[in-house]
Parts: structure tokens; C-alpha cells; sequence
């Protein structure tokens, strides 16, 4: 009895033992993982504050090019503080140049008419309002003619109203003297108010002439000259009329010779402005939605290669060429030294 007492006292501290070494082990190994992280913390601070006050550990300099301020400038490396920008969408494509077609003038003469004198040629630069011919208006001679006419008419009925008007006041002197019947002034009355009405009338004509004629050029002054009893020789130098240039360009058509006979549907010259040009383009559909009214372009010609020509989006067609699916773009270009 005592002797098993013994042994299980015996097994028992032997259990005790080995457990008291395993929390031991366990103690021991415990305080070892403690002290390797502590370690390895405390290297990688250092190592870290020795990277940002001195050189980069030989793993990150395998990745990086040093490069000192002279070598730096001459592959003109920059460094900058990352900022926000817009990025800049480039469109290419493929135009023509043309005129501003706002500022090409077609002149055609305002009557039928013989061609006297021509100042200008294919070419020439013309300033506003300088003569580019002149010629002999066959319907302003016309008019000329109806308005003398009118005017004679008028004068006339002037004054055969002023006779009726003088008869008229004698009888009415008579007819309160009792010399005349009441008739007789009834007659003439009736007489000056026709001549009254005549003149009316004859003025309405005579304004509808002279409407005609200041539509040709003809001032109120230049009316005045032709009433004037040595009209003659003015009548005759009225009827030549003028063509100007309506404002300054180039004269880009030419067709008219001195001595031809022409009309209104005739075009005898072309004149441009080419101040400014017009550039058109067609643009592919996909692009067509990054382009507005307003949005500076460059232009380039083979004429003067590495030169720009800045001009603005002035038009952007809504309608898709339906072969090439391209719309008409075109940009205005200033041109002031006729380069384009």
C-alpha cells in the first residue's frame, strides 16, 4: 500500500516537472520573439533615418539615375511641382484656302449702257469708292428725258393754274359788284380746282421720276442743275454713270472692254477682301464633337513650312457628308499681309 503511495507520488512530481519546463520553454521562447521584434523595429528606424539624411539602401539604388545640375541642364531635364492641367485634344486634318466670301463683291452695271472708260485692271488693288469704269447709262439718259418732260408738264399746269386762280378772283369781284352772274364764278372755280388737281397729280408723277433717279446716283442738287434753263450739256453728262468699288480688295475677275454695250445681268468685275481667308476642312464624324464655334486653330501651307497661321472656328457644319462621313469646319484667318 505504502509502496503504491510511493510510485503515484513519484509519477506525479515527474508530470509536474515536465510541466513546469514546458511553461518554462514556452516562457523562454516568448521573451525571444519579443526581443527580435524590438530588434528588427529599432534597425528599421535607424535604417530608415539613415536613407532620408543620407544615401538610398543598395536595393532602392539599383532603380535610380543620379544625375547632378550640369547634366540635368544639358538634356534640359526640369523639375517642377505636380500641378492640375488641361490637356490639349489635337485634331488634324486637311483644307482649302479660300476668301472670305462675306467680302467678295460681284459688280454688274444698274442699267443697260455703253462702256466708256475702264480704270482698273485684272489684279490691281482698289481702295472704297474708287471708279472702276464708267459708262454711258442708256436708261438713266431715258429717265432723264421723262423727268424734263414731267417737269415741263408741271411748270405748264403752274401756271395755268395762276391765270384761272387770277380769273377766278375778278369773278368773284364782279358778282358781289352785280356785274356777273353767280354762274360765271361757278364756271371759273370749277376751272382752278381742275388746275389744281392737275398740278397734284403732275407732282406724283413728277416724284416717281426722281425716286428712279436717285436709285442711278442722282443728288436733289444734281435735279436742281437739270431744271436750270442751260440743262442741255449736264442732261448729257447725267446720264454717264459711274461703278465703284463697294469696299477696299483685289480685283480677282475682269471682263468688260471700252466700247461694249452691257446690262444689269452682266458681271464685269470681281472684287475681294482678302484681309481675311477662309479655311475649310472636312472632319471626320468621330472628332466633329470636339469642335466649337470659337475654338482657336493652326494652319499650315506648303508655302511657308514651320509657320502657323492662327485663325477661329467660325462655322461647324450639322450636316454629315453621307459618303465620307465628314462635315464642312471652317476657320477665319487673319490675312492682313496677303501671305495666304
Amino acid at each position: 500500500m505504502r509502496g503504491e503511495t510511493i510510485a503515484k507520488i513519484q509519477r506525479w512530481t515527474k508530470r509536474r516537472n515536465k510541466t513546469r519546463m514546458l511553461v518554462l520553454l514556452l516562457a523562454v521562447l516568448l521573451l525571444i520573439v519579443i526581443a527580435a521584434r524590438g530588434w528588427w523595429g529599432s534597425d528599421r528606424s535607424v535604417t530608415t533615418n539613415e536613407m532620408g539624411d543620407e544615401a538610398p539602401s543598395e536595393a532602392a539604388e539599383a532603380n535610380v539615375v543620379a544625375l547632378d545640375r550640369a547634366a540635368q541642364q544639358n538634356v534640359g531635364l526640369k523639375i517642377e511641382a505636380a500641378q492640375t492641367r488641361t490637356i490639349v485634344q489635337t485634331i488634324q486634318t486637311t483644307g482649302s484656302v479660300g476668301p472670305n466670301e462675306t467680302r467678295v463683291g460681284h459688280i454688274r452695271p444698274l442699267a443697260r449702257g455703253r462702256i466708256e472708260k475702264v480704270y482698273v485692271r485684272l489684279g490691281d488693288r482698289v481702295r472704297a469708292g474708287q471708279p472702276l469704269l464708267e459708262y454711258d447709262n442708256i436708261e438713266l439718259g431715258e429717265l432723264i428725258g421723262q423727268y424734263l418732260i414731267a417737269m415741263a408738264k408741271l411748270q405748264k399746269t403752274q401756271a395755268e393754274a395762276e391765270v384761272t386762280k387770277r380769273s377766278l378772283e375778278r369773278a368773284q369781284n364782279l358778282v358781289e359788284l352785280g356785274a356777273v352772274a353767280r354762274a360765271e364764278y361757278e364756271r371759273r372755280n370749277a376751272e382752278y380746282q381742275n388746275a389744281l388737281a392737275s398740278i397734284n397729280s403732275q407732282k406724283a408723277e413728277v416724284a416717281q421720276v426722281e425716286e428712279k433717279l436717285h436709285r442711278f446716283g442722282l443728288t436733289d442738287a444734281d435735279l436742281e442743275k437739270l431744271n436750270t434753263p442751260t440743262h442741255t450739256q449736264y442732261h448729257r453728262e447725267a446720264s454717264h454713270s459711274v461703278l465703284r468699288a463697294p469696299f477696299e480688295g483685289i480685283v480677282t475677275k475682269y471682263d468688260v472692254a471700252e466700247g461694249e454695250v452691257v446690262d444689269s445681268e452682266r458681271e464685269l468685275f470681281t472684287i475681294a477682301d482678302l484681309s481675311t481667308v477662309w479655311v475649310q476642312a472636312d472632319v471626320y464624324e468621330k472628332d466633329i464633337a470636339s469642335i466649337h464655334e470659337g475654338q482657336e486653330a493652326k494652319v499650315l501651307v506648303d508655302a511657308y513650312p514651320g509657320e502657323a497661321f492662327t485663325g477661329k472656328i467660325t462655322y461647324v457644319s450639322d450636316v454629315l457628308d453621307p459618303k465620307t462621313r465628314t462635315a464642312k469646319v471652317r476657320c477665319e484667318v487673319p490675312n492682313r499681309d496677303g501671305r495666304l
